[in-house]
């Protein structure tokens, strides 16, 4: 037996453990090599409650992975002369904020931008993955917001909301919408017919996976899929597309193609630092090898594409499941690349995480420390209403004994924790600290919220109403 074939043969043997799973839900796969596509193989149910398994032309929603779409276009558009990356995003887009007209436009590619995420501030406004959230509300978002997390380009921080910017800047520079960009530029050209950027939420394609996200009693139940956020997310594709990209990248590679080589090149801060991440490409290395691709979480599809440039090998995974078990993305590098043909016997089990720009707090409220401390800040004065100007909502702060509880339309009351002597922390991602400004009478009188640094939306303001 050849090498490629053992290696594939004990990929077949951890999917195995892995289409043993009964839960709802399923998965789909696809290795290519050397430009071909060696393996597909999916498993589960795309549908559970109609009994539709999962199968070659089952549509999954890849989120995060669009990024790499986007920047593609961007970068043609840049070698053309069509968009200048040293340019203020505001010369493209000139209803943003005043504050927005040091941001330069490689700011955005790069991940340097200092723009707040879009995740957190939606929910921290009180939507969840299943309510509809169009792209208009998230440009209107974004357009609201009155100061950023950081100075463009001193740090590097994931956003969302740099990307929705950036493919708005290409929309508006093509003038066409940026789906039949995409569209006209990459997916059209590659034959990936199944593919598509979803530019209204409910923009429902055929054959599209139903996710299922389990439930505090442990039954998986299914959620909705009405996000349109064009350019960061709301990418809707199959794994055999994919595989079509991955093949394309591998050829651009091999050929020397000037325009893959920016792609892979490092982005870097103000200050000169290197930053692994460039037009929606994450660079990096696994145990020496060389790697570049992107993962992707939304509601409960998680996906991972990955290319590795020294080997010649990519992989698509991709799931309608949460926990999703992105585990096996791991086990295939171990068997890919390094040839442990073991890493295949071991059954797959999940580990409960979301790779990619989406991360999920935990449920429960903030775990309580051991106590305030003597010189702890006093929780009297700080009960009432706070109002965010930049979201649209008002929150209650209220004495829960010796700690401050946070009652949040959206989510009800939620007990706050202290993180240090003078924040709070709701312990999930869109409230990881809370700390307060008093006014000359020693009343709370701004709140100012940050969310974790996965997804980063830093001093939020809440002012006393």
């Amino acid at each position: 037996m050849r090498p490629s074939d053992r290696r594939l043969a004990s990929i077949g043997r951890l999917l195995d453990a892995y289409d043993g799973d009964p839960t709802p839900g399923g998965y789909a796969l696809a290795v290519v090599e050397s430009g071909a596509t060696v393996l597909e193989r999916r498993g589960g149910t795309a549908n559970h409650g109609l009994g539709i398994p999962c199968a070659p032309d089952t549509v999954f929603d890849f989120a995060s992975v669009a990024k790499q779409f986007t920047g593609f276009c961007a970068l043609e558009l840049v070698r053309g002369g069509g968009l200048d990356p040293d340019a203020s995003v505001v010369d493209y887009i000139p209803e943003l904020p005043e504050y927005c007209r040091g941001v330069r436009v490689r700011r955005l590619i790069g991940h340097s931008s200092g723009l707040r995420d879009w995740y957190p501030l939606v929910a921290l406004a009180g939507r969840t993955e299943d309510d509809r959230i169009s792209r208009d509300y998230l440009l209107r978002l974004a357009l609201a917001q009155r100061e950023p997390n950081f100075e463009p380009g001193s740090r590097y921080a994931y956003s969302n909301s740099g990307y929705l910017l950036l493919a708005e800047i290409v929309r508006r520079l093509a003038g066409a919408p940026f789906g039949a960009v995409v569209a006209d530029r990459v997916f059209g050209p590659l034959g990936m017919r199944s593919s598509r950027v979803v530019e209204e939420p409910g923009e429902w394609a055929d054959r599209l996976a139903v996710p299922y996200r389990a439930g505090a009693d442990g039954r998986y139940l299914p959620g909705s899929d009405l996000l349109a956020a064009p350019g960061c997310s709301s990418l809707l594709s199959t794994a055999g597309d994919m595989a079509a990209w991955l093949s394309e990248l591998d050829r651009r590679r091999v050929d020397g193609d000037p325009l893959l080589k920016a792609m892979l090149e490092p982005s870097r801060l103000a200050d000169g630092r290197e930053v692994g991440y460039n037009y929606g490409l994450i660079s990096g290395r696994w145990r020496g090898h060389r790697l570049v691709g992107h993962g992707g979480s939304w509601n409960a599809f998680s996906s991972e594409l990955m290319y590795y440039p020294g080997a010649r090998i990519g992989t698509v995974f991709v799931t309608n499941r949460n926990p999703s078990r992105m585990d096996v993305t791991e086990r295939l590098r171990r068997i890919l690349l390094e040839g442990d043909y073991d890493a295949g016997l071991v059954p797959a089990s999940g580990d409960g995480s979301d790779r990619g720009e989406i991360r999920h707090g935990p449920d429960g409220d903030a775990a309580a420390l051991d106590g305030p401390g003597p010189d702890a800040e006093p929780t009297r004065g700080l009960e009432g209403t706070y109002l965010s100007p930049e979201l649209g909502v008002a929150v209650a702060i209220a004495r829960d004994g010796r700690a401050l509880a946070l009652e949040h339309p959206a989510y009800g009351r939620l007990r706050l924790a202290r993180r240090d002597r003078t924040a709070w922390t709701g312990g999930r991602y869109w409230c990881d600290s809370i700390a307060f400004e008093r006014d000359g009478r020693g009343r709370g009188a701004v709140m100012r919220v940050d969310s974790d640094a996965s997804n980063l939306a830093s001093g939020v303001a809440f002012y006393r109403a």
